[in-house]
């Protein structure tokens, strides 16, 4: 970074082909503004335990990204402090280390860790001057808020919002994995507008579109996108309808979006997914054959809740992309679903699929009445099974 830099002794640099040429391909124009460029803070308090080595623990306001900085002296090279967010103990989050030269000197490390505390072991014959850390943070603003007279809820809309600022990174990510899991990013799509401003939905665009770029010549879809992982094909139905891609079209009315991925969405839901003579949906297991987080799924329910969805919103896409034709094709599918699921599914007091045998699905039921399926007979029965099973 010094102008004055002798850098007559490097080697020439090696051309590795063309802007649109193999290995770089096309490119694409970085959608999201840079990191906030904050001032360094104090820990909010500093907890000194042991010796030999000395563990400083060191508490931020909250659960945030940081980068550590540190103030030490020592007499001698090659000493060794270890840095390590409260995160790393049951997850696979990253810390530091860093060696020691002799004499005085300052560090901030250059990437990013996450937790609501940080312990530095420093070993013996370091002196410690100063701990400091620097959040962290996208270049948006925190604009939505909630207030209610329950403290209770209070505290968990706060904590929700911070969580978003947690997961707000380059793609949405939580801390510990730092990958856009299309099922995870369909979540955070809902919660965005109602607590931060609309750089962050530029976030929600990129995921969408690393989706439906990384699409395969099979017309599967996979996540964490972009890296050829596994389809998760349950989550790419949310990605791609009423909860995705829809859903951030009404929050943003980014028609150049839907523009975009409406192609991907297409061939995904009428040439990947099938449905069998009953009109009900064959079911797919992808390359992880894993439905939601818990026990007891009943894997027709969702498949077909989750199909239907994303088949109604292809149907409101269709005609504003200008392919009002397609509407017809979607809805003839999502038309077999809603004649044949209650018939199949529901017995009377739950849904359930004849072969499966576990306890009552909430998931399913729930999903049930968010497509549409229901009617008020169906009420009591349904809101017994949300209150009582929790899988």
């Amino acid at each position: 970074t010094n102008q004055s830099f002798d850098d007559s002794g490097w080697s020439s640099p090696t051309d590795r082909g063309a802007v649109g040429s193999f290995p770089w391909d096309k490119l694409w124009l970085r959608s999201l503004p840079f990191w906030q460029e904050l001032p360094l803070q104090d820990f909010v308090s500093t907890n000194i335990t042991g010796s030999a080595p000395v563990v400083w623990t060191c508490y931020l306001p909250v659960n945030e990204q940081f980068t550590p900085w540190l103030d030490v002296s020592n007499a001698s090279a090659g000493q060794i402090i270890t840095i390590v967010p409260d995160t790393v103990a049951d997850t696979a989050s990253p810390g530091h280390e860093y060696v020691t030269r002799a004499g005085r000197q300052s560090f901030e490390f250059p990437a990013w860790i996450n937790g609501s505390l940080v312990q530095f072991t420093v070993p013996s014959g370091v002196t410690v001057y100063g701990l400091k850390f620097r959040p962290h943070l996208a270049d948006t603003q925190r604009d939505g808020s909630f207030q209610c007279d329950d403290p209770f809820f209070n505290t968990l809309w706060d904590k929700a919002a911070n969580t978003l600022g947690v997961n707000m990174m380059d793609t949405w990510g939580e801390s510990r994995e730092r990958a856009n899991w299309i099922g995870d990013t369909s979540l955070i799509i809902g919660q965005v507008p109602y607590a931060y401003d609309p750089l962050a939905e530029l976030i929600s665009r990129k995921c969408l579109l690393e989706l439906v770029h990384w699409q395969r010549a099979d017309n599967t879809m996979f996540a964490p996108a972009p890296a050829n992982y596994k389809e998760l094909p349950v989550q790419v139905l949310a990605a791609v309808g009423e909860y995705g891609v829809l859903r951030y079209y009404r929050n943003t009315g980014d028609l150049a979006l839907l523009q975009q991925c409406y192609p991907a969405i297409k061939s995904y839901l009428l040439n990947v997914w099938q449905t069998n003579s009953q009109g009900l949906v064959i079911h797919r297991t992808g390359q992880w054959d894993w439905e939601d987080w818990g026990d007891n799924i009943d894997a027709p329910l969702l498949d077909n809740t989750w199909y239907l969805l994303a088949l109604d919103a292809a149907a409101q896409i269709a005609p504003l992309v200008g392919q009002p034709a397609d509407a017809a094709l979607y809805s003839s599918r999502a038309q077999g679903i809603r004649n044949q699921y209650n018939a199949s599914f529901w017995t009377g007091s739950a849904y359930r699929s004849s072969t499966y045998t576990g306890e009552t699905d909430e998931r399913g039921n729930a999903m049930a009445v968010l497509a549409g399926l229901t009617d008020p007979s169906q009420a009591a029965a349904l809101r017994t099974i949300l209150i009582t099973e929790q899988h």
